[in-house]
């Protein structure tokens, strides 16, 4: 257990090394998409998990969020046009300014990960394009492989990986990589990455839900948006529960994500709640108005970022969850609606048909 204690205060009481330089917005952005992929990999799994964005390493994942052992660090690198070499990979530029000095290469970066962390079980350089290596004994060049192993190398790129690691991190003696180094040529293209990310978010939710039908296009639009925030938030972080809020996606947080955009098992279809309405006696008046409303609350839980609906949800499911008890849908939603105006700001602009329907939502999708 104190092993496991270490590590969260470690992942926060060390200093991240900078990752604010120069970076392409395209980059940013294949990033954070091969982010979104790879949690939903993650999340179809059925493992336990954490991905960290933008803290440490381009993307961290722990194998654990409450008893943490394991770390995987991951640099997402884009290219167009040639391959990466191993020349390109373990190359210091020379910084500017007065007293000029080598930056740290890739692979220096990411070898910096498992010298702070012994915890670090892969270290990975991911891209849209291959590294052209020799492997085994073959003295032929190869330019295609999508994952190649540290172990795979031919002895002589080995070699050169451990002797300019060894130099820039001034070890004593060369780095154990074996079992340790990958370079991965993702899926993702570099052009209409955003295109085969909807595909994988529908492959997903197929597997998940297959008699469900949902609207892709702004799911994806809500689901990367929780990328994006935590990876460009710069909020301090004081402790590892900092760190899971405000930088982090576990499994649980993940599937509550899901659940605020409306993807979970319990699933709601306005046919059953006018049923349930009209057997308890609900005015016309109401169930046409909450009908004529229905679309665009739904909607709103998947595609609406704004600081007063982020509220509002968070203001529904607090008071939802105190009345759920309750055996009368209108019951409950009166009760609910009570608390939420106590909260609400006038600026908002909600109408109350508006509030009823997303507790209505809020109410059968807990």
């Amino acid at each position: 257990m104190s092993d496991i204690v270490d590590l969260k205060s470690r992942l926060v009481s060390m200093a991240p090394r900078d990752l604010s330089g120069a970076t392409a917005s395209d980059r940013f952005s294949y990033q954070q998409h091969w982010a979104l992929c790879h949690l939903l990999e993650l999340h179809v799994s059925g493992k336990d998990y954490v991905v960290i964005f933008d803290h440490h390493e381009d993307v961290m994942i722990l194998d654990s969020e409450s008893s943490p052992t394991a770390i995987s660090g991951y640099q997402i690198k884009t290219k167009d046009g040639a391959n990466f070499t191993i020349k390109n990979l373990i190359k210091q530029d020379v910084g500017g300014g007065e007293k000029p000095k080598l930056l740290p290469s890739i692979m220096g970066k990411l070898y910096d990960l498992k010298a702070k962390f012994p915890e670090v079980q892969l270290l990975a350089i991911v891209s849209n394009v291959s590294v052209t290596v020799k492997l085994g004994c073959d003295v032929k060049k190869h330019y295609d492989q999508e994952i190649t192993t540290f172990d795979e190398l031919h002895v002589d790129d080995q070699k050169t990986i451990k002797e300019a690691l060894k130099t820039e991190a001034n070890l004593e003696k060369d780095p154990d990589l074996s079992g340790l180094v990958e370079f991965v040529k993702a899926d993702l293209p570099l052009r209409k990455h955003d295109t085969y990310t909807r595909g994988k978010l529908t492959d997903f939710l197929q597997q998940l839900f297959p008699d469900r039908e949902f609207r892709i296009f702004p799911l994806y639009r809500s689901l990367l948006s929780e990328v994006v925030v935590r990876n460009n938030r710069k909020e301090t972080i004081e402790a590892f529960e900092d760190l899971l809020i405000h930088k982090s996606l576990s499994r649980s947080s993940f599937e509550d994500v899901l659940r605020q955009a409306g993807v979970s098992g319990s699933s709601v279809d306005f046919d059953e709640v006018s049923q349930r309405l009209n057997a308890e006696g609900c005015p016309f008046s109401l169930l046409s108005a909450i009908r004529k409303e229905w679309d665009a609350v739904r909607l709103d839980r998947l595609a609406a970022r704004d600081l007063p609906r982020l509220r509002l949800r968070e203001a529904l499911r607090e008071s939802v969850t105190s009345h759920i008890v309750e055996t009368r849908l209108l019951d409950l939603i009166e009760k609910v609606f009570a608390d939420v105006r106590k909260v609400m700001r006038r600026e908002w602009g909600f109408s109350d048909i508006y509030l009823k329907t997303a507790i209505i939502i809020e109410a059968y999708e807990r």
